[in-house]
């Protein structure tokens, strides 16, 4: 594991430092904070886009890389996609 105790602050910093960068050539992304839950071994970490994605599966493939490359990491966290209102 990254870290011997992770906490929820830590679990959002990690998943913020690996997001795309606004300058790439992709939509915003977002960790809803609030949202952020423990559920075993795994941290639940939502994902939310600023603007709603003309391709929804852009958004899951970005996530799954994202995911793959916490994993490769050491860390059990699920990315779970919402929606702007």
């Amino acid at each position: 594991m990254l870290q011997e105790k992770e906490d929820q602050g830590w679990i959002i910093d990690l998943v913020k430092k690996k997001l795309p960068n606004e300058d790439q050539d992709i939509f915003p992304l977002t960790v809803w904070e609030e949202g952020v839950t423990k559920d075993g071994d795994y941290w639940r970490v939502p994902i939310q886009p600023r603007v709603t994605p003309k391709r929804t599966y852009q958004f899951y493939e970005i996530l799954a890389e994202l995911e793959e490359t916490l994993e490769e990491e050491g860390a059990n966290i699920l990315l779970v996609p919402v929606y702007p209102d």
